[in-house]
């Protein structure tokens, strides 16, 4: 297992996007950060499919580092959603 999939979901340790000017900027590195945490987090999941549909296991480490993948983009469609997802 390598260290990005041992970091919490969601972006990189240490990133800060508050501060600075309030306008279309921010929001678009804000955008920027979003869609990077999202694109980190599928790939985890996608990479675990492959390897179970290969006809390999998962480790419990990695079945954690799924399960938090999974939750973060479970958020995510609901926030999008507005509404809770429940499958």
């Amino acid at each position: 297992m390598d260290t990005q999939r041992k970091r919490e979901p969601g972006g990189s340790p240490g990133l800060s996007l508050a501060g600075g000017n309030h306008g279309k900027q921010n929001h678009t590195t804000l955008d920027a950060a979003a869609l990077a945490a999202l694109r980190v987090e599928l790939g985890i999941i996608l990479q675990a499919a492959h390897r179970v549909a290969a006809g390999y296991g998962l480790t419990w480490p990695d079945f954690d580092r799924v399960h938090a993948a999974h939750q973060f983009v479970i958020r995510i469609l609901a926030e999008m959603d507005g509404k809770e997802v429940l499958s």
